[in-house]
């Protein structure tokens, strides 16, 4: 129906503000400032990356914006979510401590340039929690410590981009509480 429509004009125009705030993040470093025209390629290079290599990912994503940044940013990408397996038929289900291990060692030994994550944020939307009052408490604060889970560790693979001089994007509502986080609030977003 129209909703549907909407839903995926909308989603259309998420992925294409996050592909252009990528680009943007990109090419206004400060290197970028200093050295006028120089290529993204040259920028890269002169950070002693492989531009063959060049990856992005995307946490609790379905592959949406990686596909639209291979070939012009990256060459190739990786989609972590739970409708998703692993080499092992295992789905991305970050709940799971080991499932969470697995993605650690995959961004400290692949190093992509970019992370893009988008963790659940129903835990820590306005309009999402406008009705707590009739849902089950013990079911709602499971799903609170969950988000906490999925957001805490969000928060710790942007610390590794951070400590490698790599990049992330953090994809949450501007209204979200999840903002005020304390996990988010130790990487300076």
């Amino acid at each position: 129906g129209l909703g549907d429509v909407y839903k995926r004009q909308s989603q259309r125009q998420n992925d294409l503000n996050r592909t252009i705030f990528m680009q943007h993040n990109i090419e206004n470093t400060p290197y970028f400032h200093q050295n006028g025209n120089k290529r993204k390629n040259d920028f890269i290079k002169d950070y002693s990356m492989d531009v063959s290599n060049i990856e992005a990912c995307e946490f609790y994503s379905v592959p949406r914006v990686v596909p639209k940044l291979i070939g012009k940013y990256v060459t190739k990408g990786k989609s972590f979510d739970i409708s998703h397996q692993d080499e092992n038929g295992e789905v991305w289900d970050f709940t799971k401590s080991s499932m969470r291990e697995k993605a650690r060692k995959y961004v400290y030994e692949k190093k992509p340039l970019f992370i893009i994550g988008s963790p659940p944020c129903d835990p820590f939307s306005i309009m999402q929690n406008l009705n707590n009052s009739k849902c089950d408490p013990v079911a709602q604060q499971q799903k609170v410590i969950a988000g906490r889970i999925h957001l805490g560790f969000c928060a710790e693979l942007y610390k590794m981009q951070m400590d490698a001089g790599r990049y992330y994007l953090h994809e949450h509502p501007l209204t979200a509480s999840s903002w005020r986080e304390k996990c988010l609030s130790l990487i300076h977003i």
